[in-house]
């Protein structure tokens, strides 16, 4: 018989789960809500998730723990409890909470926390400590069941419980070299743009003789603050990316792992409607503040393991690299791009005229067209929009069914050519695209425009300023080779050593034509499916499946290796490159079958992308005093004059020397480049 109390509560006749502790308790722990295991054992955390619970509870020397939940009985169909839900059942958990006011008290999950502090978020506050509104101090932890539904959200559970509980119990320790003496530099500016900032305040922080300088997005201060870089440097931005962190503002971070409040530049602009109009004093506070937070920080993810990997130091070291790519930007040639755009512009008006009467822009237009005027079937519904979706997949779905679907496809492509890469970049001389490492396979990513996504007929319109001439080193079959030297593959081994090519060679052995043979090689390295290559390729499934088994037989080291790859992410849960960039895998440790085959493609995919991204990276530092203007993953291209071409040749093919012995000592193949040469990227020439 339930008290009282209990009458007015929505759930007074639902099954009832006890909390299960005694007094000796050494934590407190606060779920949300019983589940259906739970009720028929009449245990709170019960199951899966419990398991989990107490697992970390364990490892961290919790041996005793009182588990309750925030309301005491289920909800029907296992809904989320009610805010009147909660409040009834507070009662119940304000004296128990009485009971323990000394032990650890941990919030699992958005409504434990809702009934402890209702106007905290656990999505910003999660893996820190905090006080209730009734005077608690508690920790806030995802429920282990986040981590059960959402697999990428398992690896942040870990860290929380290792930042908050690291010190207590059962997690080994760390070994990190000593904390070297450094200064932490913060800047305050005119403008988000580093290229068109003007600096109005500059903190410092720590040994003002330390030659090691910190900054939280070094790019950007770099750039800002026009002095040559240092020599070494540590970037707070990248250290907490690679430490597992999906918060990266220096605000969110020093909330979260300091719990040190850091007022943000946007607070400080409110109050006073732009940065130039902030008081000098006031602003060299803010910016003061910022740089003592950002060395603290570095204080802290200085413990982190992760920050003292080679793939760390090699980000980092990238950065100024990076800072003087942006400064020299790439030149543009504004004829090519005005004669695009009046193309584009033509040809997309020509096809928008053969049907007058729709929009060929307006979603619910084409929508009604298509499946109402046209009587051709409707596929997924927009339900927020309340008609169906006419998208590029939806497009190609119909594709053959009506002449008008072609029309449209090539005016998507056309409008898409004109929006994203010609109209915004009429009158401008230079681009200065932003490069940046935080990528989970480490590849570089660009932004600002997207050079390493241009279109062919696009290139063109970038060119070397004055007589100046672009010169190309393009990475021969880059990923390959790395994945040769990883799996230690005779064949692809014997190929490279005698400076073979593999797409030749597989075309020869399995007697296919050449984009075939491309196409079955880097499906090694990419991962897809034997249904997905028999529709990018045409080929019969049968006839799929028959070369697949043909070429896990010709390249059986390459195929082991892949194998032996997904079953050590399914075991550890994680994959590596050469210089240690770990990349935590939950997919593949997921029940779910389309989970774990997402898992197993990042698998192998990620040592093999990764290590060539060090590969390039390498190269980078070597040639760091070349005037590099453009990389895209495993191509480099220069902007120098027609008499500096045979020396930059050398020094690349010595700098990816160099870089092959740093991954691999005695290197068994090599990793030769081919060049090219033009006025403009579009139109190169090869050069021997």
């Amino acid at each position: 018989m339930k008290p009282d109390v209990c009458k007015p509560c929505p759930l007074y006749d639902a099954p009832y789960v006890p909390p299960e502790g005694n007094e000796d308790a050494d934590v407190f722990g606060i779920g949300e809500a019983p589940g259906e295991q739970e009720v028929k054992e009449e245990r709170p955390f019960y199951g899966r998730s419990g398991k989990v619970l107490r697992n970390l509870l364990s490892h961290y020397g919790f041996k005793n723990p009182y588990l309750t939940n925030t309301i005491k009985c289920r909800p029907p169909e296992n809904r989320a409890p009610t805010a009147e839900e909660i409040r009834c059942c507070w009662h119940f958990l304000s004296e128990e909470l009485k009971r323990f006011p000394t032990i650890p008290i941990i919030a699992l999950g958005r409504f434990a926390l809702r009934a402890l502090h209702p106007h905290l978020q656990i999505k910003k506050t999660h893996g820190t400590k905090a006080q209730s509104v009734q005077g608690y101090p508690f920790y806030i932890m995802y429920h282990p069941a986040a981590g059960l539904h959402n697999p990428n959200l398992r690896r942040v559970i870990e860290q929380d419980w290792e930042r908050c509980f690291g010190s207590i119990g059962g997690s080994p320790k760390r070994n990190v070299p000593p904390l070297p003496p450094a200064l932490a530099i913060d800047t305050e500016t005119t403008s988000k743009n580093p290229h068109e900032a003007e600096v109005l305040a500059i903190g410092r922080y720590g040994d003002t003789h330390g030659v090691e300088i910190v900054f939280h997005n070094a790019k950007y201060d770099l750039t800002v603050l026009k002095q040559p870089s240092p020599t070494i440097l540590y970037d707070t931005m990248y250290m907490a990316y690679h430490a597992g962190e999906d918060e990266l503002s220096l605000e969110g971070l020093c909330g979260r792992r300091l719990g040190i409040p850091t007022p943000s530049t946007k607070e400080l602009i409110g109050l006073w409607g732009s940065m130039g109009e902030v008081p000098q004093k006031l602003l060299q506070s803010h910016v003061l503040h910022h740089a003592q937070n950002t060395y603290k920080l570095w204080e802290n993810l200085w413990t982190e393991p992760s920050s003292h990997t080679r793939a760390i130091r090699l980000d980092m070291d990238l950065l100024p690299i990076l800072v003087d790519m942006e400064k020299r930007g790439v030149a543009t040639d504004q004829r090519v791009f005005q004669e695009l755009s009046e193309k584009m512009e033509e040809q997309t008006a020509t096809l928008q005229a053969t049907t007058p009467e729709v929009n060929f822009r307006s979603p619910p237009q084409l929508s009604k067209f298509l499946f109402e005027t046209l009587g051709l079937p409707p596929g997924r519904e927009c339900s927020k929009a309340g008609y169906y979706s006419t998208d590029d997949d939806e497009l190609v779905r119909l594709k053959g069914l009506h002449p008008f679907i072609d029309i449209l496809l090539e005016y998507r492509g056309g409008h898409k050519l004109l929006s994203t890469y010609i109209t915004p970049f009429l009158g401008v001389e230079v681009v200065r695209p932003s490069f940046a490492v935080l990528t989970v396979t480490g590849r570089l990513n660009c932004s600002r425009p997207n050079l390493q996504n241009q279109p062919p007929s696009i290139r063109r319109a970038y060119r070397a300023r004055g007589n100046k001439v672009l010169l190309a080193a393009d990475l021969n079959q880059l990923e390959l080779r790395v994945l040769a030297m990883l799996s230690l593959d005779p064949a692809m081994l014997r190929l490279y050593r005698s400076n073979g090519d593999l797409h030749t060679h597989t075309e020869s052995k399995l007697k296919m034509v050449r984009k075939l043979a491309k196409t079955f090689n880097f499906a090694s390295v990419y991962g897809s499916t034997d249904s997905g290559l028999s529709r990018e390729t045409g080929v019969p499934l049968s006839v799929v499946k028959s070369i697949r088994k043909e070429w896990n037989t010709t390249y059986s080291g390459a195929h082991s290796w892949s194998e032996e790859t997904k079953k050590f992410a399914r075991e550890e849960g994680y994959v590596e490159t050469v210089l240690g960039r770990r990349r935590y895998l939950a997919e593949s440790q997921s029940r779910s079958k389309k989970h774990q085959y997402n898992g197993d493609t990042k698998a192998v995919n990620t040592p093999v992308q990764g290590t060539g991204a060090e590969h390039v990276k390498l190269m980078m530092l070597e040639l760091r005093d070349l005037p590099m203007v453009i990389q895209v993953h495993d191509e480099l291209v220069f902007e120098c004059e027609r008499s500096e071409i045979r020396g930059i040749m050398d020094r690349v093919n010595q700098a990816s020397d160099r870089a092959n012995e740093i991954l691999w000592g005695d290197s068994l193949i090599p990793f030769t480049s081919k060049f090219e040469v033009g006025k403009n990227w579009g139109e190169m020439v090869e050069i021997a």
